[in-house]
Order: structure tokens, then C-alpha cells, then sequence
């Protein structure tokens, strides 16, 4: 999970699966933000003469930690690029309805009581069924990339990409 971010004007803390390799490879170079230039990439074929540079992560989701209708609001517009979780850290428990709105939307909601973190709805796993890859789709992988390593994340091989502080 890197550094809470404002992504399309909603707050979130993205998570996010790092490429090893091409991170490495892209750290150096840093993040690539100028758009027609992700078009480009984006509609790129593969086994042309020049390979471009593969994306240094993947998009896992979001997880928002404000007030509930906030929070719904801040998965559901990012849902086409992941995950949607809501962390409710209030002193009283979600709502049922509350629990059935994230069940409905697919979106899993936890509630962070005295007794530990309790999941109360699991959602679905990647972004929802009939989004598509598109050139917003590379450019927040590479916003969110520039971001981590401006936070100083590291991505060693085969671990788990981690904020520092």
C-alpha cells in the first residue's frame, strides 16, 4: 500500500503489485506522465521494432478511510482500475445497510473495532467485469509509480511493495 494520494479528485491509498524487472529497469529513468505518449504506448504492437517500456506495477486497488458515503464514492469511481475496500475506523459498527450497499457494489468493507480489524464484506478481487484497459489505465500505473518512488519505495524481487515512513 503506498502513501494515501488524491487520484480524479477522490483520496484513496493505493495498492499496488510491482513488476520487479521493469521496475528496476524504469526506477532510473523515473515515470513517464506525458500522455500522448502513453497513447502511443498503449496502442503499440507487440514484435515492432522497438519494444516499449512495460509497466513497473499493476494496479491491485484502493482503499479509502473516510466517512462511509465518501469512501463508496472514492472505490466506485476507481473502480475500473481495481479493488475497492473501505476501512471504517468510527467507534460504532457500519450500518446493515451500510454492509449491503458494499455487497451490492462489490466493494469489501472492514471495520477496524477494539477487538481487531473484522471484514464485513468481502468484494471482488480487480476492477470490475467490463472495464477495459485504456491510456488512463497506463497513466495512473505511471502516476501511481512516480508517486512510490518519490515516497521511496523500493520493490525488491519477489516482495511485496512496501512505504517507508
Amino acid at each position: 500500500m503506498l502513501p494515501q494520494r488524491t487520484i480524479f479528485d477522490v483520496r484513496v491509498y493505493p495498492v499496488v503489485e510491482p513488476m520487479p524487472f521493469a521496475w528496476r529497469v524504469r526506477a532510473t529513468a523515473g515515470a513517464e506522465l506525458n500522455r500522448p505518449t502513453l497513447a502511443m504506448w498503449e496502442q503499440w504492437q507487440i514484435g515492432m521494432a522497438v519494444e516499449i517500456p512495460p509497466s513497473p506495477l499493476a494496479i491491485v486497488g484502493f482503499v479509502a478511510t473516510t466517512t462511509f458515503r465518501s469512501a463508496m464514492n472514492a472505490v466506485r469511481g476507481l473502480a475500473g482500475f481495481g479493488s475497492g475496500l473501505i476501512l471504517s475506523a468510527s467507534a460504532r459498527p457500519p450500518t446493515p445497510w451500510q454492509i449491503r450497499t458494499a455487497d451490492f457494489d462489490e466493494v469489501s468493507l472492514a471495520w477496524d473495532s477494539d477487538d481487531g480489524v473484522v471484514l464485513l464484506s468481502g468484494g471482488r478481487i480487480g476492477p470490475v467485469a467490463t472495464a477495459r484497459r485504456i491510456v488512463a489505465t497506463r497513466w495512473i500505473e505511471e502516476v501511481l509509480f512516480d508517486w512510490a518512488l518519490r515516497a521511496g519505495v523500493t520493490a525488491p524481487a519477489g516482495e511485496p511493495v512496501l512505504a517507508t515512513p
